[in-house]
């Protein structure tokens, strides 16, 4: 069980660190799935912190991957819209 929850942290930091590119929400949506996948196993101790821990940056990973692209989107409206 010790292998679902360190692959939901690893999955989960890797990514929030790469939430910029097109993998990020990828590896955020499988971090997040073991995650929850390690917590219905009744985790202890360094697991549950593991599993839990992957479920947050997971998350974030995926926050932060909308709010890169609704800003993306605004720019490039703008951009068209005052273009001279």
């Amino acid at each position: 069980m010790y292998n679902y929850s360190l692959s939901s942290f690893i999955l989960g930091l890797a990514g929030f660190l790469l939430s910029c590119f097109i993998l990020g929400p990828v590896s955020c949506f499988f971090g997040i799935i073991l995650g929850i996948f390690a917590l219905t196993k009744k985790p202890v101790g360094l697991d549950k912190t593991f599993a839990i821990l992957g479920i947050v940056f997971g998350g974030l990973g995926l926050i932060l991957y909308l709010v890169l692209l609704i800003f993306s989107f605004i720019g490039i409206l703008l951009f068209e819209t005052f273009q001279v």
